[in-house]
């Protein structure tokens, strides 16, 4: 009952969300089946059967022996079949019902008698992966392999009455192209059993139409058909042909009939020519489609094929443009990874897709990326008619994923060695596949853009660039490239890269406050196209509301779970709308400048973005302004977006975004143009004061005519600030004469001879913790200067720039946090101009700061400047916080307000404002902290550990010498007995179980296990990373040792003489914040030391 209620569940979910599909989808790849043509739906309950041993076709299962049932379309996910992943590893989201292998699908079906004579066939529209099917216990037709296109079965003549089909669903790897690709993969939509989409029968002609492609000329006037017959009785027929072409409205505008005999093959070919009524042409600014329908005759059998939709647009590309249309197009486009949680399965219906890409087009967006996937039909259908230009993708192969992983991600086999290299069966499959998809899809106007896969660096250049020019030869249709990121091929139309390959960086130099950079010193030299790669990799708090969201989905978002837990831990899980809000506003300046960098760039040929949506795989990349569910999350606007993302964007070019008063703004004007015609416009521009709109300066530029594809510089002005005794902050806004196009941007002007009077009776400065406890004792208020104090590994805690992508994915990019929280109504910041979070005047502040950890005891302090941790941590951090200590009060600033004030004009502001405050009144914080506590956190440090010791020649994360400061004979472990060289990771260390010796004399330096008992020690540290532990190790003599990490056993030989023994660790192992390592001796005189160990991550 409770499986039934699960399923009823589902499906009421999938109808609600996902309608019915308007357009019949095609027979056979490149076909749709007619109207007339009788079909019959094989939608609803079926029998079923996992086949968890492989026995279903030894035991004969397709004559009838299955009596579960689950609907269909559907997946087993979703009805509830398989068990729980209860893998620890937190890389995706996990499957509440996972099952990988055989399933059978059984149902009996009634054959009309108007069938009789004609073939029946079986037509699913999207499986994962392999399908099989008997009838009447015998099978009728070949194994389909089809990963994104449809699956059909001839089943040959049945007679009329009632026969009962079976079908074999394989989710298995078939081919081994590796589990990475997200059309394979559990990082995304899943390794999903089931079929989804159209499941019916149809009834076809037994000389019938198998492929219709339609190649428009470049004139619009004529349209060439090529003609696939299939002919599987080797007949010798006459058959006659007759194509009509009709526009939107219907109206026929071409039409040929022709005869032809038929040759004794399975498959004829034909082309014809069809002089047409001229055709309008397509693109993102309009879309006119038309539709084809071919008509094949033989004898008294006759079959109309559903309309075929195409368009008319002309693709082409010069040195660094695509061009739609002979009109240069700046391509703006999203990612996406058929990560939608909702079903574990991409959108089946048009509807979907129409929603999605109209969403994409309210933020200025005219393409989409699908990262080593290909989309359903529907897709293709809704693009083609909201004009979004699309490319798609089959696999991702890197030398990376031929690395064997020993997490059970996805329980398959693969471990590709990259394309055109002869691996088993990738070359065949993935050639067959291509063409399958190009047949199935090319007539799509909206399909302009294929790559083989996703930055795959181990392809054999010569093999697929062959392949490419087979394809460029065949189908002219669509721009070519052999993959993405990594390599440039001779027969490349374009690139969707990253870099200029020995050049330099095309995109993600986000975070310089001038506005005069852009990225044409290495898009200068490319030879062909390049759209800048996966630009935006930026983090958002997440809302633990979206926790509540896969409740009904087939997944857990565990991410979020145990994120959430350690908020709560931390005492701040209350704050995580605000956390959301400010690091929003920060991911979304930072994407405002990059791409306005991209429209700067003159030989850009475009960007796309890494997702507008956040991405579930890989980590999680919480990197979108709409969640998974394409819910917005507050952040933006599509109008505010469009203001630097669109056909055409005001752009000003200036040097910095923090100025004193006795300074100039230099600031250059230009425009963006991509519009599809020529656009006739002037500049206007005003300088505005923030706090109370008022118009400073203003000015504008004539009237100018301006192509499609140009970057105009309309002029530069000097514009001087007035005269201020206080901070100020102004907007320099932007626009067209008619104000449709706006765009702006903040300066921040302070004074520059600002001095901060304060009673040097009472009101102390120091940067040592010792110092400022004393001062405060004796009643004085004390403000502490802390940039230097402390573990400097900290610095990662007060960033500027957020973390890159995900610190499980990316740990160590030098930022571990997400943005600030701002009390900026708290008197401190009075003489500060700031929001409640993070904007350009706090990037030099930050870029000379620290974080503090607030724990323990200090959980309770209300920080004034509170860093955002990453949510992988959750830490609670603070940057500038107060608190009551003896008779006195301190004031904890860990950003540096003291070195080269005169060229920081930012820090000289705070300093003021500081000072002003602890010489007020107001200054009197309640709450307290310990000495110890205060010592713990502020001591001085004696060196950098982010430093590489000359000796740590790997470059480690984490290295330390395991007793060679302790003195000769000492036997008690104690942390100052081991040197530590290198400390990225901010690990502290314990030696649980045994003792420290130094014996320089025999070369035994390190830990030693005592007698019989083990040697165990924990390495304590929040990491988000995969990576290795590193032990130099070597026992009294040859022994074996069994080392347990985290509960994993392994054994190894180890010698009397030093050797390295790798252990690989996970993100997972970290979750209690430690790592525990225990070395179990073999015999019990066996003694064991340990020398070094080494952290080293594996990303």
């Amino acid at each position: 009952m409770k499986r039934i209620l699960v399923v009823l569940f589902y499906m009421v979910c999938i109808l609600s969300v996902f309608q019915t599909h308007a357009q019949q989808i095609s027979l056979k790849p490149g076909v749709n089946q007619s109207n007339t043509q009788e079909t019959i739906p094989l939608q609803g309950q079926w029998n079923f059967a996992l086949d968890i041993n492989d026995e279903g076709i030894h035991k004969k299962w397709f004559l009838g022996s299955m009596t579960d049932e689950i609907a269909l379309p559907g997946t087993t996910d979703i009805a509830g079949w398989g068990t729980p992943d209860q893998s620890p590893w937190i890389n995706y989201l996990q499957r509440k019902h996972k099952y990988i292998g055989a399933a059978w699908y059984q149902k009996t079906i009634d054959i009309p008698a108007t069938w009789s004579g004609y073939n029946t066939e079986l037509f699913l529209e999207r499986v994962k992966w392999e399908s099989r099917v008997w009838v009447d216990g015998k099978e009728l037709s070949k194994a389909d392999d089809g990963l994104v296109v449809s699956h059909t079965h001839n089943l040959g003549k049945l007679s009329p009455g009632k026969h009962l089909v079976s079908i074999r669903i394989d989710n298995r790897m078939i081919h081994p192209i590796g589990d990475k690709g997200h059309n394979y993969t559990e990082q995304t939509e899943s390794i999903w059993n089931g079929i989804v989409g159209k499941i019916e029968l149809r009834r076809r002609n037994i000389i019938s139409l198998n492929r219709m492609r339609l190649f428009p000329d470049n004139k619009g006037k004529a349209v060439s058909v090529e003609l696939n017959i299939d002919n599987p009785a080797k007949l010798t027929n006459e058959v006659n042909l007759n194509v009509s072409i009709k526009d939107d409205a219907q109206k026929t505008i071409g039409t040929l009939s022709i005869k032809k005999q038929l040759d004794p093959e399975t498959l004829a070919s034909y082309k014809i020519s069809i002089p047409v009524t001229q055709l309008k042409r397509w693109s993102e600014f309009q879309q006119p489609l038309y539709t084809a329908t071919c008509t094949v005759t033989a004898g008294q059998q006759t079959e109309t094929s559903d309309p075929v939709t195409f368009g008319f647009r002309d693709l082409k590309t010069t040195r660094y443009k695509i061009v739609v249309n002979n009109v240069p197009a700046f391509i703006r486009g999203n990612q996406e990874t058929l990560d939608y949680p909702l079903t574990g399965y991409p959108p089946m219906d048009v509807e979907t897709w129409k929603k999605i890409f109209k969403i994409y087009k309210s933020y200025g967006l005219n393409q989409v990326r699908f990262h080593s996937a290909c989309p359903p039909d529907a897709a293709f259908q809704a693009a083609d008619e909201v004009g979004i230009y699309m490319m798609v993708e089959l696999v991702w192969m890197t030398s990376r994923n031929a690395i064997a992983d020993i997490r059970p991600i996805s329980a398959t086999m693969g471990l590709p060695k990259g394309i055109g290299n002869h691996d088993r069966t990738i070359d065949s499959f993935v050639m067959k596949e291509t063409r399958r998809l190009l047949d199935q899809y090319g007539n799509h106007p909206s399909f302009c853009f294929f790559a083989f896969g996703n930055e795959m660096d181990n392809l054999n250049k010569q093999v697929v660039n062959q392949w490419l020019g087979d394809l460029k030869k065949d189908d002219p249709r669509h721009l070519y490239a052999g993959t993405t990121a990594r390599m440039v091929l001779p027969n490349d139309d374009f690139q969707e890269s990253h870099m200029v390959p020995g050049k330099g960086l095309v995109v993600n130099e986000t975070g310089n406050p001038s506005t005069i950079t852009n990225y044409d010193s290495a898009y200068i030299y490319t030879k062909v196209p390049v759209i800048a790669h996966e630009l935006g990799q930026v983090p958002v708090y997440p809302s633990w509301k979206e926790i509540a969201k896969y409740d009904k989905t087939p997944f857990r978002f565990i991410n979020l779970e145990k994120s959430l837990a350690l908020a709560k831990q931390n005492h701040i899980d209350m704050q995580a709308e605000d956390f959301r809000k400010a690091s929003g506003y920060l991911q979304q300046l930072l994407y405002k400048d990059d791409i306005e960098r991209e429209f700067r760039s003159r030989y850009s040929a475009g960007f796309n973005l890494l997702e507008m949506n956040d991405y579930t795989g890989q980590g999680e990349a919480l990197i979108g302004w709409l969640d998974a569910f394409y819910d917005s999350k507050g952040i933006t606007t599509p109008a505010q977006f469009r203001n630097f993302c669109n056909n055409v964007v005001p752009l000003a070019k200036f040097p910095k975004r923090v100025y004193k008063t006795t300074e100039e703004l230099k600031v250059s004007f230009q425009l963006a143009c991509n519009t599809q015609t020529v656009l006739k416009t002037g500049l206007k521009w005003e300088l505005v004061a923030k706090n109370d709109k008022h118009v400073i300066l203003s000015g504008k530029f004539n009237t100018r005519n301006l192509s499609p594809g140009t970057l105009a510089d309309f002029g530069t002005v000097n514009i001087k600030f007035p005269a201020i005794d206080s901070a100020a902050v102004y907007t320099l806004a932007l626009s067209t004469t008619d104000g449709k196009y706006a765009n702006s941007w903040n300066f921040w002007v302070f004074p520059d001879d600002v001095i901060a009077p304060f009673n040097k009776s009472n009101v102390k400065i120091c940067n040592n913790i010792t110092d400022a406890m004393t001062m405060a004792r004796q009643g004085n208020k004390v403000l502490f200067m802390a940039s230097d104090a402390g573990d400097p590994l900290q610095k990662d805690y007060s960033a500027f720039l957020p973390v890159f992508w995900s610190t499980i994915f990316f740990p160590g990019e030098g930022s571990q946090t997400l943005s600030a929280l701002i009390r900026n109504d708290h008197p401190t910041l009075k003489g500060f101009p700031t929001a409640n979070m993070l904007d350009w005047q706090w990037q030099d502040l930050c870029d000379h700061s620290r974080g503090t950890v607030l724990d323990g005891e200090a959980l309770n302090i209300d920080p004034i400047v509170q860093p955002i941790d990453d949510f992988h941590a959750n830490k609670k951090l603070a940057s500038l916080f107060e608190i009551k200590f003896g008779k006195g009060s301190i004031l904890v600033c860990d950003y540096n307000i003291v070195d080269d004030l005169d060229n920081r004009p930012a820090a000289k502001q705070l300093r003021y404002s500081l000072l002003n405050y602890i010489g007020s009144d107001n200054f009197k914080p309640v709450k307290e902290l310990s000495e110890k506590w205060l010592q713990d956190k502020f001591y001085k440090a004696k060196t950098d550990s982010t430093k590489i010791n000359s000796k740590d020649e790997d470059k480690s994360a984490f290295h330390l010498l395991a007793g060679t400061k302790s003195a000769p004979g000492e036997g008690m472990w104690h942390k100052d007995a081991d040197e530590l060289l290198a400390n990225k990771f901010n690990v502290t260390w314990n030696l649980l179980q045994g003792d420290v010796v130094n014996d320089n004399k025999n070369h035994q330096t390190g830990w030693t296990n005592n007698k019989k008992d083990a040697l165990k020690f924990e390495l304590h540290t929040a990491i988000t990373s995969i990576g290795f532990v590193s032990l130099k190790i070597m026992a009294n003599k040859a022994t074996t040792e069994t080392i347990v990490i985290d509960g994993r056993k392994s054994t190894f030989a180890v010698s009397n003489e030093p050797q390295w023994i790798k252990l690989q660790y996970f993100r997972e192992d970290f979750d209690d914040g430690k790592l525990t390592i225990e070395i179990l001796p073999e015999h019990a005189t066996a003694m064991v030391t340990v020398a070094e160990i080494k952290m080293i991550t594996d990303n």
